[in-house]
C-alpha cells in the first residue's frame, strides 16, 4: 500500500520496509508486473501498487512518463547517449530507440528552461502553434 502523505513525500509501506521517501530524491518508477520498483538517492523500493496511484503525487514537477511502465525525473538525469539514460547516481537505464527519441525531444524542452536558453532560444528551438 503506498499513499500520499503530503506534497513532498510518498509513503511506501509493505511486509519489509516502511518509509517515507521524498518526491525529489526519486530519479524514476518502474512498474514491473503487480510491483512498483522506486530507484531513489536514498535507495530502492518496490512494493506493491498502480503506478497510475502514484501519479497524484509527482504531478506538476519535473517527471515524464517515458512509456506505459517508466516515469523518470528530468532533474535527476545527467546525459542522454546510446539509448542510455545516465542519472546522478551514476546509475543507467537503457531503451528502445524510440522511446529514446521521444524522451530525448523531452528533455531539450526541459533544458531550454535554463540558462542559457532561458533568455534566448536557438533558431528552430521556437514553440509552435499547433
Amino acid at each position: 500500500m503506498s499513499e500520499k502523505t503530503n506534497e513532498n513525500n510518498i509513503a511506501v509501506i509493505s511486509n519489509n520496509v516502511c518509509a517515507q521517501i521524498r518526491i525529489d530524491d526519486i530519479e524514476y518508477i518502474e512498474q514491473l508486473g503487480r510491483k512498483v520498483h522506486i530507484v531513489s538517492s536514498t535507495g530502492d523500493y518496490c512494493f506493491y501498487e498502480k503506478m497510475c496511484n502514484l501519479a497524484p503525487a509527482i504531478t506538476e514537477r519535473a517527471f515524464y512518463r517515458v512509456m506505459k511502465g517508466l516515469i523518470i525525473n528530468c532533474d535527476k538525469i545527467v546525459r542522454l547517449q546510446n539509448h542510455e539514460i545516465v542519472f546522478e547516481s551514476g546509475r543507467t537505464y537503457g531503451m528502445g530507440r524510440n522511446n529514446f527519441i521521444k524522451l530525448r525531444q523531452v528533455y531539450k524542452r526541459y533544458l531550454l528552461q535554463y540558462p542559457p536558453f532561458a533568455f534566448h532560444r536557438p533558431r528552430g528551438m521556437e514553440e509552435r502553434n499547433t
